[in-house]
């Protein structure tokens, strides 16, 4: 397990970050969060029992997928956030845990998000008021903003996997496609139980009409909706160069056909005469004729070009 520790003093906005665990007794006017990287979830269970998190969150640690709206035991509130990982290109989930004075969160696999975030801290107004419910806010918008550069690189990839496709048809793969496809769905479905979280929850100090907070979770909200808004308009992007894709195969089959008909065109008279003047009949006066075979094949090529003059007339070859 990996275990990351971020000090904050809210008076002079200094980050102190240490790989130990928790101290013993935290500074009540400062802020802490504690990132855990690991697996297993039950190995933080003795990490959570220092800070004497509720030991109801403990079994819903184990189960991520039925807990992604907040919930609040006692003085502890607990959530689960789907989170789409852009190393694995999959569906996880972090555990958002506020004991207090300091935020616990646990992932699966070593995101960036939560330094990110502390990175970030420098950088706020020196008169700014920091608190717990702000934390939250900010590594929120932390997440949604690493979301909103995902969708700018699918979109890049989208436009190059187009431009390949223009360019060199030959080099494109459907799993290019599907591929896509199936991390952009996952994304979609991410940011759908995200937009949940946010949507339903209990709390009354951090997320309620009356909190000066609601305002800033109501952004939350309404950045989330563009982000499916502008990830659907890439879906959509996706879809339309996966029709031009199946367009073109179509073409391709068809002019292979096409190529098959004309061949077929060309030999079905050929092969008529060559079947007649296979006969085993005695009564045949052309096969006596001393120039019998040229003329024969003088007349097979007459029809082959005769055909071909035909097809290119026509437009048969476009």
């Amino acid at each position: 397990m990996i275990k990351n520790l971020y000090h904050i003093n809210k008076e002079n906005l200094e980050k102190v970050t240490t790989k130990e665990s928790l101290p013993n007794k935290l500074i009540d006017t400062d802020l802490y969060i504690y990132n855990l990287v690991t697996k297993k979830r039950s190995e933080t269970f003795n990490e959570l029992k220092k800070i004497g998190v509720s030991d109801k969150v403990y079994q819903n640690l184990l189960n991520p997928k039925d807990n992604i709206r907040f919930i609040n035991y006692n003085d502890t509130l607990y959530s689960e956030f789907s989170y789409f990982s852009s190393k694995s290109k999959d569906e996880n989930y972090a555990s958002i845990i506020i004991h207090k004075n300091i935020i616990i969160v646990i992932y699966d696999t070593n995101e960036t998000v939560v330094k990110e975030l502390i990175d970030t801290v420098e950088f706020f107004p020196k008169k700014q008021k920091i608190n717990i419910e702000y934390l939250l806010f900010s590594f929120i918008q932390e997440i949604l903003s690493n979301y909103g550069k995902l969708i700018l690189s699918y979109r890049e990839e989208i436009e190059l996997l187009a431009n390949d496709f223009d360019n060199n048809k030959k080099e494109i793969s459907p799993n290019d496609i599907l591929d896509a496809k199936s991390q952009l769905y996952t994304f979609s479905r991410v940011l759908e139980k995200l937009y949940f979280t946010l949507s339903f929850p209990p709390t009354k100090d951090v997320l309620d009409f009356k909190s000066t907070y609601h305002i800033t979770f109501s952004h939350l909200l309404k950045n989330v909706k563009l982000l499916k808004s502008s990830l659907n308009q890439t879906e959509e992007r996706l879809n339309s160069l996966n029709d031009h894709y199946q367009l073109l195969l179509h073409d391709k089959s068809n002019n292979r056909l096409n190529t098959l008909t004309i061949i077929q065109a060309i030999f079905l008279p050929l092969t008529l005469i060559v079947g007649v003047y296979g006969m085993n009949f005695i009564n045949m006066r052309e096969l006596n004729y001393e120039y019998g075979y040229n003329i024969t094949v003088g007349v097979m090529i007459l029809i082959s070009v005769g055909i071909l003059i035909y097809f290119k007339k026509y437009g048969w070859f476009d």
